[in-house]
């Protein structure tokens, strides 16, 4: 099963992606003309019943979910546009229905994604971006494949392999060695590779067992280091809820053990909401969860508003003010905290509308950070920048500056955040496909400014480092970071190509920042060091191929990139998430993650 746009199959070979609609759900199941339906069924009209919708969804009328287009929706889904003949069938867990709007027609999104009109497919995370800017969809949007990626970590090990950053530092031995733990998407099967990140190569690969990820891609998991597992938080959406539909739905963190692959799941007693935005605290001894709540359900079931945005602010659905909570939630003992709370102002300009949806924050929990649009419509939509939110109990706020130095698509396209507060991320230069390493200073401390500074462009990865793309749907999956405990390097999953056209593969990037200098502090925090044409730095990554259009880097870091052998194909697998760990222990990894009293890895 996977969605006819917005969200399809995690790993779908190029035979399927040039079937075009093989690709798509395949159509509702027509059953037999009626004049008359059974108690337990929907009559659908035209003498056709479905089975009975869920009641879980608080819909108006059952027939919403299950009758679609002529035909019925299946066990745990439901349809995206009953009027639209050519409506997919949402699952339910993963997915939210959303309406045609534009040239998009109806598809299925995520959950964690907001209905929209731009980008690839038209379903936009407003924590990362994960799919082309644009504004207009691609003719494939009847028939795309959707990348999400996985989690992915990294060991640092003594002995063995030399890591070699093309010039080793003084932070880093020659003994140093970096291991790698992904979790890798293909269809209905998730695994956990462990790679080799100073070759690339993939040692180990292990399937998960536990997860159920229901034939679709995921979004990117949180990393603890503190647990070495791989952590993710959802509402139950195939089971009733126990009060109203945002408020009594049971909310589970899932977490998955990359050496054995195991996956396990614990209810969260004490969360109330749906999940939107999660990042790990204290090396993943904790994560900072932002939930959202409506009045009604615009959030949960998009088919019922035009757009996200309209729901949000009262539109089309009738939705009062939305109320985001934030908690800590504590990955040992499992006890929820509430952090701070917050309403979400009117209209598509206000700070607080995303300001649940995020994947990075600092240690403590504090300040988090959402990178990519500030609005998915109006004239905001074509400004890229950084959105915070100070969270705190009773104050808690949302500030907004803008990044004219990027455009929509170009990025971030990955979010870290270092000790001093500075974000790092992956972008790339107008004009270019290749991604540099750039970080911009003070991105956590701009409540008062509109606009921030030019970056530190700290590294090049070449023309041969990119954001995943599909044929005839364009880019569309995350890439993936994530910097190693002191910040010392930063590592990175990116797409590779190595000139032949759609046969790009996932490659490991290892940046080492040990030499760069910390960003200045001036009268107002953290600022970006000056930076002109003349700053000296080392080049592009070695094995990277040069890229004039690229970024020129300003400080003094050194990259490499290795493909990963045997490759692993971008068409066929995501990737989402990475993490990294320092030890000094040459064994196989050991979790640290201590058992739980209430289990449920249904």
């Amino acid at each position: 099963r996977g969605p006819s746009t917005g969200m399809a199959p995690a790993g779908c070979g190029f035979f399927l992606l040039l079937a075009g609609a093989a690709l798509a759900v395949p159509p509702p199941v027509r059953p037999r003309a009626t004049d008359t339906c059974p108690a337990a069924q929907v009559n659908c009209g035209a003498g056709l019943c479905c089975p009975a919708s869920h009641p879980w969804l608080d819909l108006e009328d059952d027939s919403q979910a299950t009758c679609c287009g002529g035909g019925c929706c299946g066990h745990l889904q439901s349809c995206a546009s009953p009027d639209d003949d050519s409506s997919p069938c949402c699952a339910d867990q993963p997915t939210r229905a959303c309406p045609s709007v534009g040239s998009y027609p109806a598809r299925c999104c995520g959950r964690w994604t907001v209905c929209c009109a731009v980008g690839s497919v038209g379903c936009c995370d407003p924590g990362l971006p994960w799919q082309d800017g644009g504004g207009k969809a691609p003719e494939a949007t009847k028939s795309p494949l959707s990348r999400r990626p996985h989690a992915h970590a990294i060991h640092e090990d003594a002995a063995g392999a030399d890591l070699m950053l093309t010039g080793s530092s003084p932070a880093l031995s020659s003994a140093v060695h970096l291991r790698a733990f992904v979790l890798e998407t293909e269809g209905s099967v998730m695994r956990a590779l462990e790679i080799d990140a100073s070759s690339g190569a993939v040692t180990a690969s292990r399937r998960v067992q536990g997860y159920n990820n229901w034939n679709e891609a995921t979004r990117p998991w949180a990393w603890s280091a503190s647990h070495a597992a791989f952590v993710t938080v959802e509402a139950d959406f195939t089971r009733a809820p126990a009060a109203s539909w945002d408020r009594g739905r049971s909310v589970r963190l899932h977490r998955i053990d990359p050496a054995t692959g195991s996956g396990r799941a614990d209810v969260l007693s004490g969360v109330v909401g749906t999940p939107a935005g999660y990042c790990a605290l204290d090396e993943g001894r904790a994560l900072l969860l932002a939930t959202e709540e409506s009045a009604r359900r615009a959030t949960e079931h998009g088919a019922h508003g035009a757009h996200v945005g309209s729901a949000l602010e009262g539109g089309a659905s009738g939705d009062s003010t939305q109320h985001i909570r934030f908690f800590r939630v504590d990955l040992a003992s499992l006890a929820v905290t509430l952090a701070g709370d917050m309403h979400v102002g009117a209209g598509e300009d206000a700070d607080s509308l995303y300001a649940a949806h995020f994947y990075a924050c600092d240690g403590r929990g504090e300040m988090a950070v959402r990178v990519g649009r500030r609005a998915f419509e109006g004239p905001r939509a074509a400004e890229v920048g950084f959105g915070t939110v100070h969270v705190q109990r009773g104050a808690t706020r949302a500030a907004w500056a803008s990044a004219p130095w990027l455009a929509p698509g170009d990025g971030p396209l990955t979010v870290d955040v270092d000790r001093d507060g500075a974000v790092l991320s992956l972008a790339r230069a107008h004009g270019s496909r290749g991604l540099s390493l750039v970080r911009v200073c003070g991105a956590l401390n701009h409540t008062r400014i509109a606009a921030l500074p030019p970056p530190d462009v700290l590294a090049n990865l070449g023309s041969g480092a990119t954001a995943p793309e599909l044929p005839l749907v364009g880019r569309l999956g995350y890439l993936a970071s994530a910097l190693a405990p002191g910040g010392s390097s930063l590592v990175a999953l990116v797409s590779h190509n190595a000139g032949l056209p759609f046969v790009d593969t996932w490659a490991i990037a290892v940046v080492d920042l040990s030499r760069v200098p910390a960003c200045e502090r001036g009268p107002r925090g953290h600022r970006a060091r000056t930076v002109g044409p003349h700053a000296s730095a080392p080049a592009s990554a070695a094995g990277a191929d040069s890229d004039t259009d690229a970024l020129e880097p300003q400080a003094e870091a050194t990259a490499q990139l290795r493909p990963l052998h045997p490759p692993r194909l971008v068409l066929t697998t995501s990737v989402s998430g990475i993490g990294v760990l320092m030890s000094t222990d040459l064994g196989p990894v050991k979790s640290t993650t201590s058992p739980r009293p209430r289990v449920d890895t249904a």
